[in-house]
């Protein structure tokens, strides 16, 4: 029964705030359907919706009881019994919990969270956990949340705005002046800040594209054609068995003397793959796809990133990467483009299994360079990654440039979190180095002031610049 009057007087909340704030827009937390500039209405929902059905179900209990809930002290816990000297309601709880703004990363619908926003993170959890039927721990989680809005000043100013109450001045904006330079006409500008000179070099990555076939041709013929002889791409060496191949699947890229993959459908629906490289005579010789490379022939064989890599994929989704201009094997396994690409070069991700059982991911820039780590954050800037020491220890981060150096502060490269933000002055890092010790840097790899006590501390006084 809680469960449903929870349900339906959030709704009864929703449409006060409507009454009193400029809507933003709206998210349904059971079929994550989003509206922009105004409520969610019943048709905007998906078929089956559960959030919807309880809502309805609980908008006929609240009208049945004409209850004041709104105005009421928040009772689900005890987090907010005294907030700037009065009791949370739960009209102003739930405008918080649920507003479509981030107080933290500046998103505007709470499915939108930027980078690695403590937010975000706990909205997601919430919304699972809640899904789950776990209600205590919903409750705790869903008061963190609020919690996070409260200690950011717009979150504070924004209740202030509810209760209809001027914000606030500080003890020192209120108390009379005693300093003659205040009461002069040229006033006093607050101290800035500091922002250090950059800690390493940094260049740019850029986004890759979403599709990276604008230099890659395929062709499927009706019929069998035979290898011999000249063709649009070049011409076939003296090679007889060369010559002899038949093939109804041509590709290939729009480079001069770049490889050409040839393929033969068999009626048994397997496929005979061959790549035809240019020699320096300007004549094409090749190889077949062998079977041993990993246990069975290859379901496909094709380019990507713009023809730089011709790949091999098998049935179980093992893939063969191999440079397409050097014809070199840079890698195998579960392989991928990644979303970030380095001075026109596309870059792979390797999803691999590490020493404790969780899935690890390898990056690489061409064949030499690797990274490893549980998780990669790839942004225009900087690399952040995250890795196990072990089911004890926990996680350790660090943060790179674009050419694979790593971050140190005060002589560590190792910290326990790293939070990714976004703003107008561009990207930002809050840096955990341990309990109780905060670092802020800015894009460029700048250091913004000293050590911090917390997260939020740090994020003030990025706001304080």
């Amino acid at each position: 029964m809680k469960k449903l009057v929870f349900i339906g007087l959030l709704l009864s909340f929703q449409l006060a705030w409507g009454q009193t704030a400029v809507i933003v827009g709206e998210i349904c937390p059971g079929c994550a359907v989003v509206v922009k500039g105004r409520h969610l209405q019943p048709s905007d929902h998906k078929a089956g919706c559960w959030w919807l059905a309880q809502q309805q179900q609980a908008q006929s209990s609240s009208e049945d009881s004409g209850s004041s809930w709104g105005k009421e002290p928040y009772s689900d816990s005890g987090t907010f019994e005294s907030v700037e000297g009065k009791p949370l309601t739960n009209d102003e709880y739930y405008e918080l919990l649920i507003r479509t703004h981030c107080d933290y990363c500046g998103a505007e619908f709470s499915n939108q969270h930027k980078g690695d926003c403590l937010i975000g993170k706990t909205y997601n959890m919430w919304q699972k956990t809640m899904r789950s039927g776990k209600e205590g721990d919903a409750t705790r989680l869903r008061d963190n949340i609020v919690t996070l809005m409260l200690s950011t000043e717009s979150g504070r100013n924004k209740l202030h705005a509810m209760r209809g109450e001027a914000i606030p001045l500080t003890a020192e904006e209120s108390s009379p002046s005693t300093k003659l330079k205040d009461y002069t006409p040229e006033p006093e500008k607050p101290a800035a800040v500091t922002v250090g000179e950059p800690l390493l070099s940094c260049p740019q990555a850029q986004t890759a594209p979403k599709f990276s076939g604008i230099n890659e041709q395929s062709v499927v013929y009706e019929k069998l054609q035979t290898a011999a002889g000249k063709h649009e791409w070049g011409e076939v060496g003296e090679d007889q068995y060369y010559n002899s191949i038949k093939y109804d699947i041509e590709r290939r890229t729009h480079v001069d003397g770049g490889p050409v993959i040839l393929g033969k459908r068999n009626k048994d629906g397997s496929k005979e793959w061959y790549v035809f490289h240019g020699n320096n005579q300007g004549k094409y010789g090749g190889s077949e796809v062998y079977d041993n490379r990993h246990g069975g022939s290859p379901k496909d064989v094709r380019f990507e990133g713009e023809g730089q890599f011709v790949v091999e994929e098998y049935e179980d989704g093992h893939k063969v990467y191999t440079d397409a201009a050097t014809n070199k094997i840079i890698t195998s396994g579960n392989v991928g483009i990644a979303p970030m690409m380095k001075n026109g070069r596309f870059l792979l991700l390797k999803h691999q299994e590490s020493t404790n059982y969780k899935t690890a991911q390898a990056l690489y820039d061409g064949p030499g360079n690797m990274l490893l780590g549980d998780e990669i954050v790839l942004m225009d800037d900087a690399i952040v990654t995250r890795r196990n020491r072990g089911d004890e220890d926990g996680q350790y981060c660090q943060l790179l440039n674009w050419d694979w150096q790593e971050l140190s502060i005060d002589g560590e490269k190792y910290f326990e979190a790293i939070y990714c933000f976004q703003s107008n002055r561009g990207s930002y890092f809050v840096i955990k180095l341990e309990e109780g010790k905060y670092a802020l840097v800015g894009r460029g790899f700048r250091r913004v002031g000293g050590i911090y006590s917390s997260a939020n501390e740090a994020l003030l006084a990025w706001s304080k610049q």
